[in-house]
């Protein structure tokens, strides 16, 4: 299930604002969510470019003795 950047970065303002009306020790545990949630949506973007990168095609380097782009040509 694939949840939205937007979806997460209103989650990350309500969680920042109930930790601006807490005490010290249920600020810190706010914090850490919306540390949480921001390395979900670090993670999420670089797995989005790992999978863009590796779906491009590659071209075969055939060098300069190749007689041509055939895998059966010599």
């Amino acid at each position: 299930m694939d949840v939205s950047v937007t979806v997460i970065l209103a989650k990350m303002a309500a969680l920042v604002e109930q930790a601006q009306q807490s005490d010290v020790r249920q600020m810190r545990e706010h914090v850490a969510a919306v540390r949480v949630l921001c390395d979900l949506i670090l993670e999420e973007k670089m797995a989005t470019t790992v999978v863009q990168e590796t779906a491009l095609p590659k071209k075969l380097d055939i060098g300069d003795d190749a007689n041509g782009t055939s895998l059966l040509d010599f």
